[in-house]
């Protein structure tokens, strides 16, 4: 039987969200039937996972085209890789490399992901003026997209209101249900409160950073975990106590989501956020902002795990319940949550969803 041979192109292997995502699909893929290669545009940086890509067996070729060699000269290195390759099927994961192959004069089918709305996220990121002209250019190329994958729900909408059809296949997760086996607060005699992700306006964090000073004395003994960086972390820690600790970059996550009690996110914008679907997969209930990603994940899971608050309403009222909602998850049943993750988000059946839309185009 003859493999379908699928280049992914991305502009890195950071260890980013849709990077785990991407690593996710490939990981579930079956290899008698599908045979991935994985071509990067820049060279790696220090917290790159090209090596967990290597360790299980996925080819990745890099470029390694700085940003200004790329202007000119990605287009003319990715054409000489898909001729050297000759795949049956071109996937592109962020902006810089859907640019290129939205604008390649090829007949291999083409598949993208969606993984936030552009004119949301990139404004926010890279500012307005910048960001707005990044958003508009992104929606035209994945205007151009037959296979355009969303990877949520809210997502598929979103494009949907501007006049870009796609269609879903949901993030996932992995999760090992032997990853736990107690009951209750991961530390009894300390509240270990934890947020990830990277420090910019979209993620909101000076409205848990407020929240936590408003509520602080009233508050039981806890620390407050901030996993990630950015250019807001030198204000936010000025807005920080003592029991805030900014830990940055760092490559457990996992770890320290095993040990810790409730996770947080006030998020603006977000696609469907690997950082929630790691909290729960680990055993972790969730205190989240009322954008629709957050509500479709939570529409998956029992009540109990999980709680939705106002950003309109303000973070003093979020304060104010915070004691009532550690007393909801003080006895939460970590076993049942990282079950329900499971059924709800598997990586493996994400993954059977890609080979199936793979199959679906090749037909083999």
């Amino acid at each position: 039987m003859k493999k379908i041979k699928i280049i992914y192109i991305v502009s890195n292997l950071r260890r980013t969200g849709p990077v785990n995502q991407l690593l996710y699909i490939l990981r579930g893929l079956d290899r008698n039937k599908v045979e991935p290669i994985v071509i990067t545009l820049s060279a790696e940086p220090s917290e790159s996972r090209i090596q967990d890509y290597i360790h299980y067996g996925i080819k990745v070729e890099s470029l390694n085209l700085s940003r200004f060699k790329g202007v000119f000269l990605a287009n003319k290195y990715v054409a000489r890789c898909i001729d050297k390759y000759c795949p049956d099927i071109i996937q592109t994961q962020g902006i810089r490399a859907d640019a290129i192959i939205s604008n390649l004069d090829s007949n291999i089918p083409w598949v993208t992901t969606s993984r936030n709305f552009p004119i949301e996220d990139y404004p926010s990121k890279f500012g307005w003026l910048k960001g707005t002209i990044m958003a508009k250019k992104h929606l035209k190329y994945l205007s151009r997209c037959t296979n355009l994958v969303s990877c949520s729900k809210a997502i598929e909408l979103k494009l949907k209101s501007v006049n870009i059809p796609s269609f879903v296949i949901s993030n996932g997760v992995e999760v090992d249900l032997g990853l736990l086996s107690e009951s209750g607060f991961a530390v009894q005699n300390k509240l270990t409160f934890i947020t990830v992700g990277s420090l910019i306006e979209r993620k909101n964090m000076f409205f848990l950073i407020d929240m936590f000073n408003k509520c602080d004395g009233a508050m039981p003994d806890y620390e407050f975990l901030i996993l990630g960086d950015g250019p807001l972390r030198g204000d936010l820690e000025l807005k920080s106590n003592k029991k805030m600790k900014f830990l940055g970059d760092v490559n457990n996550v996992k770890e320290y989501l095993l040990n810790s009690d409730i996770f947080f996110s006030s998020s603006l914008s977000e696609g469907l956020p690997n950082t929630v679907l790691e909290a729960i997969s680990c055993g972790v209930p969730v205190v989240l902002s009322d954008i629709s990603p957050h509500k479709e994940i939570a529409s998956q899971l029992s009540n109990r795990f999980y709680h939705i608050f106002s950003l309109e309403e303000g973070n003093e009222k979020l304060a104010n319940e915070l004691i009532t909602i550690v007393d909801k998850f003080s006895l939460v049943d970590k076993q049942q949550l990282i079950s329900e993750t499971q059924s709800a988000f598997s990586a493996l059946e994400m993954s059977g969803k890609y080979q199936m839309l793979y199959e679906g185009i090749t037909n083999v």
